[in-house]
């Protein structure tokens, strides 16, 4: 399920933010597109119009966050190097972890936002109340980031490099 991915990923950036985050350089587009494309094929089949993972829940998470690494023991750690015991979406944490890890340093990471990415995306919890099943994931990357050491710097106090 979903919330599996939801999970390593909150678990590992919690323990990314004991250290400084940093942000990779790569095209934010780009790395959603790798996201989509990284599922085992008949894993990530159409969902009315999109892909079932191709949600704007999931893509503003990505694009906001998809790109944050940590050095810890000297080497580069992802946000992607997790595993969920989902063969789905352990090889799409590889993919992107691998893709994260091969591209340079550009700049620490800072956020304005609390928190970021949702538990749900309101179409499919409105589905799975109305229908008593799900028809398709209601579950989505959020991390609360009320924790983190990022998220308490004062706005404005440091800048991207």
């Amino acid at each position: 399920m979903f919330k599996d991915i939801k999970i390593a990923v909150d678990k590992q950036l919690k323990q990314m933010s004991k250290n400084e985050l940093f942000k990779v350089d790569i095209d934010k587009d780009a790395l959603w597109n790798l996201y989509l494309d990284s599922f085992p094929e008949g894993t990530n089949e159409i969902y009315r119009e999109r892909r079932e993972y191709d949600c704007s829940c999931c893509r503003s998470f990505i694009k906001n966050i998809g790109n944050v690494v940590s050095i810890i023991d000297g080497k580069m750690v992802s946000i992607w190097d997790v595993t969920t015991g989902i063969s789905k979406f352990d090889i799409v944490c590889d993919i992107l972890s691998e893709k994260i890890k091969s591209c340079s340093i550009s700049g620490i990471y800072r956020s304005e936002d609390r928190k970021v990415g949702t538990d749900y995306n309101m179409e499919t919890k409105w589905i799975k109340n109305k229908q008593n099943k799900s028809l398709r994931n209601d579950i989505h990357l959020n991390i609360n980031t009320t924790n983190t050491k990022w998220a308490g710097l004062l706005l404005g106090a440091y800048s991207q490099i």
